[in-house]
């Protein structure tokens, strides 16, 4: 049996410091929200940077009206904009914790997120990152419930095929992780499903906590949604948007068998081997996804058909 960790085995003098980076613009209303959520957490020992991209907005008044009221919030305004990656990179490198998680923002996180994540790295030195099961939303109207799986093999090939296979994404990228190795591991890609590479990477360097006690909610609309406008801003080719599975199946392929540096300690027969066990996964998970959606499909148009009658 699995040992309890329902606290963390660690004086609360002890528990390590906890940064939460939030790049943010142009949304103050959803910042407003997002940033509620993280002051009420129950988890008392972090330090907040925000980092506003040179918002048009009210973000800026917001912003340094809570800084005031809150020590542990850290306000920095860009002077341009500097892009979504970079600000995501600034808040990185500005954290000074031991642990680090991103947080968007528009996300909403339950009062004792950061308390069952320290809990889960607290009880396994093992574990570089420790997530929670994501309430999504498009538009702010419900989708379904994302959880992941813990993914604790001792094999990083193993971690990292399950990862494919079974995670949500959503809910790892924005776990809290150990800032070490987060700054030590190559970025997202700037590719169609970059995210799930770096995830993935991620799983190489260490194992996953699922904190089942917690939530995170997030919302999936936007650009992101989008693959044929995502893949135009971010400059991809044009095949990319309108195929993103198989975007993603092909540049999952080449991040495992050549591109990341994350896999460089494995030889080329050994990463050929695992990018053609991802493609296989990754397929095969698209696939049954297609399948979701179609019965889903076809149950909404009868339940719309039913009520009509």
């Amino acid at each position: 049996m699995t040992p309890s960790r329902s606290e963390p085995r660690l004086p609360p003098a002890e528990l390590p410091l906890v940064s939460i980076g939030i790049p943010t613009y142009n949304r103050v209303a959803a910042l407003r929200r997002t940033v509620a959520s993280v002051i009420a957490q129950e988890y008392a020992h972090m330090e907040i940077v925000i980092s506003d991209n040179a918002s048009a907005d009210g973000t800026q008044a917001f912003c340094e009206a809570v800084a005031a009221q809150d020590r542990r919030i850290r306000y920095v305004r860009q002077a341009v904009n500097i892009g979504g990656a970079a600000n995501f990179e600034f808040v990185l490198q500005a954290a000074t914790g031991p642990l680090f998680m991103y947080l968007a923002d528009d996300d909403v996180i339950a009062p004792n997120y950061v308390s069952s994540c320290v809990r889960e790295l607290v009880g396994d030195r093992a574990a570089v990152v420790a997530f929670a099961p994501a309430n999504l939303t498009k538009d702010g109207a419900p989708l379904r419930r994302e959880c992941g799986v813990d993914l604790v093999s001792d094999d990083p090939a193993e971690r990292v095929v399950e990862c494919y296979r079974h995670s949500s994404f959503y809910s790892e990228f924005y776990g809290l992780a150990r800032l070490d190795v987060l700054r030590r591991a190559p970025r997202a890609p700037s590719v169609m499903y970059g995210d799930w590479m770096y995830v993935a990477g991620l799983a190489y360097l260490g194992k996953y906590r699922l904190a089942r006690d917690t939530w995170i909610d997030k919302d999936v609309g936007g650009l992101s949604s989008r693959p044929a406008d995502w893949a135009r801003v971010m400059q991809m080719p044009a095949w990319h948007g309108r195929h993103p599975t198989w975007a993603c199946v092909l540049n999952a392929f080449r991040d495992a068998a050549w591109r990341s540096g994350v896999y460089a300690d494995r030889s080329r027969v050994a990463r050929f081997v695992l990018a053609v066990r991802v493609c296989v996964v990754l397929r095969r998970r698209f696939r049954l996804a297609n399948v979701g959606e179609r019965i889903a499909y076809t149950l909404r148009r009868f339940t719309f058909s039913s009520k009509r009658r």
